[in-house]
């Protein structure tokens, strides 16, 4: 994690005050007052303004003591110095933490003057945004220090630091509370404005801390290779002229609470696991969709959203996903028919056949429903797949869901032509924010 923080603070205008004051002022207030990330970083230094803190770190760094027997943490010249905690805001020292850092083999990190200044001036690129005492934190990294310069001057943003961000609050789609939900509103953003972004290929450090007295961190991730993930929400944005992605996003919380915990865990869970693991959390998208099932609604453009994400990760159940949600949303549209549309009937239904935990229970469960519906039911991406009965089971409640809450007859699909098909996707107008 150093060694991308430390490329973000590559610079070739040499080291000054005025340097320094550049960079920190990204996370000052433009009247050189603390924000809550400047704060939690520096608090221990006791110092009030911008100002002063240049001040100090100008000089604490350049009358600090070199030890030649000191190898740079680093660049691994000799001559360093023990870093101290304002430069690099995580784990520095092995008695702070000797049961992981790093393997309880060395006893600090060591930096040199360069490498101490690096790290100051990475914060330049930081984006943070604070919610009370929850700090989230994204800073880029590229294949080399070059391009994250060009990828930053792509950007071009210019932002008036306040006390609780230095994001652009255009590009905030929705009330969130985790540095995941951040990041994905910040490459959505990226996905519309930057056409060249595949040039790059962009990663992120994720952090995530409360900060009160202490900072205590929830995260602090490296993700690598952002590009298939722009891919799909540059997709999404396609879909519909930009409407798509904002109503999906809300869709993914469960509740209306600005600070309550629970309304954003499940969408930051399954964020995180699409953009660090590179899979979708099936089982945390079932209580997603399970809890707008209970508020009489579906999340808007669900299918099309895995759809576009299993497309761009070459995820190999992106065939039986659009098989067995295909046969969810017609077994769904005929039993809205048989029972003229008494969604309280096919609620029943779906909670019914979400609490089967075997395949042969499901299956039975189907059964009586294509009796009450007289339609056949295919069966056999079950009936091949026994093992994958959970992943099926969610494809197919996903399908029927979108049938079920549908607000009109045309639906679409996605496809790696980017067309848009009559089909599987709730379009979402009976999505409430």
């Amino acid at each position: 994690m150093l060694e991308y923080w430390i490329q973000n603070g590559a610079s070739t205008s040499g080291i000054s005050k005025d340097v320094l004051k550049d960079a920190l002022s990204n996370i000052f207030t433009h009247d050189k007052k603390h924000t809550k990330l400047s704060k939690s970083l520096f608090q221990q230094l006791n110092v009030n303004n911008l100002d002063k803190l240049v001040d100090f770190i100008y000089d604490s760094i350049d009358k600090a003591n070199l030890n030649n027997r000191k190898t740079c943490s680093v660049c691994y010249n000799n001559g360093a110095f023990e870093m101290k905690g304002w430069m690099y805001p995580f784990i520095i020292a092995k008695d702070k933490f000797p049961n992981i850092y790093p393997n309880g083999k060395i006893g600090t990190l060591n930096i040199c003057k360069n490498c101490a200044y690096k790290c100051i001036l990475a914060l330049k690129n930081i984006k943070f945004y604070a919610v009370e005492d929850n700090v989230n934190c994204i800073l880029f990294f590229a294949d080399n220090p070059t391009n994250l310069k060009r990828f930053y001057n792509t950007l071009q943003e210019s932002i008036r630091p306040e006390w609780n961000s230095n994001i652009n609050k255009g590009i905030i789609l929705d009330s969130f509370l985790y540095p995941y939900e951040l990041l994905t509103m910040i490459l959505y953003d990226i996905a519309i404005r930057i056409e060249d972004y595949k040039n790059y290929n962009l990663g992120a450090l994720v952090l995530g801390f409360v900060s009160t007295r202490k900072k205590i961190y929830h995260t602090t991730d490296i993700v690598n290779n952002l590009t298939p993930i722009i891919n799909a929400l540059k997709a999404l944005y396609n879909i519909k002229e930009g409407k798509v992605f904002p109503l999906l996003f809300k869709g993914l919380k469960e509740g209306s609470s600005n600070r309550d915990p629970s309304v954003f865990i499940k969408r930051e869970l399954l964020l995180k696991d699409l953009l660090n693991k590179r899979t979708i959390n099936w089982s945390v998208l079932e209580d997603i969709i399970f809890y707008n099932i209970h508020n009489n609604k579906t999340v808007p453009f669900i299918y099309d959203f895995c759809m576009i994400i299993m497309d761009e990760f070459k995820m190999t159940d992106k065939e039986l996903f659009d098989e067995v949600s295909s046969e969810g949303y017609r077994l769904g549209q005929k039993l809205l028919e048989e029972n003229k549309n008494d969604i309280k009937k096919a609620k029943s239904i779906l909670y019914e056949l979400r609490r089967k935990r075997k395949l042969e229970e499901f299956l039975d469960e189907i059964n009586i429903l294509q009796l009450t519906v007289e339609e056949e039911f295919y069966d056999k991406p079950f009936k091949d797949n026994p093992e994958k009965f959970p992943k099926l089971k969610t494809f197919f409640l996903i399908g029927m869901t979108n049938a079920v809450f549908r607000s009109k007859k045309k639906q679409t699909q996605y496809n790696t032509d980017n067309n848009i098909d009559d089909k599987n996707s709730n379009e979402g107008e009976n999505y409430e924010s």
